[in-house]
C-alpha cells in the first residue's frame, strides 16, 4: 500500500483505515487485496485486473475507510475503495494545479 499523507485529514483517513485493516489481520482472506490477485489493485493498464479489483472491493468489509482514506490522501494509481486511479486521477490533478 501506498502510502501519501501530507495533510492532517489524510493523517487521520490514514490511521482509521490502518486501525480496521488490523482487525483483519489474523483472516486476511477477507480483504481481497490481501489475496492471491493482489496485483489487480495495483495494475493501471490492464482493464481485465481493474474490474477484478473494483468487483472484489466492492466485497471488502473496509471498502468505506479505504476509500475515505484514498479520497483524503489524493492517491494516484490502483483501485482503492472499488475506485480506479483513472476516475479519481482529473480530481488530483485539478487539486494537485490549484
Amino acid at each position: 500500500m501506498v502510502q501519501r499523507v501530507s495533510s492532517k485529514r489524510a493523517r487521520l483517513a490514514y490511521q482509521q483505515f490502518m486501525r480496521h485493516l488490523a482487525a483483519y489481520l489474523d483472516c486476511p482472506e477477507q480483504i481481497p487485496c490481501l489475496g492471491r490477485n493482489r496485483d489487480d489493485w495495483t495494475n493501471d493498464q490492464d482493464q481485465h485486473a481493474i474490474a477484478r479489483a473494483v468487483a472484489g472491493c466492492r466485497t471488502c468489509p473496509l471498502l468505506t475507510e479505504c476509500r475515505q482514506y484514498a479520497k483524503a490522501s489524493l492517491e494516484p494509481a490502483g483501485v482503492w475503495g472499488a475506485v480506479p486511479a483513472h476516475v479519481r486521477r482529473p480530481i488530483v490533478a485539478k487539486l494537485d494545479a490549484a
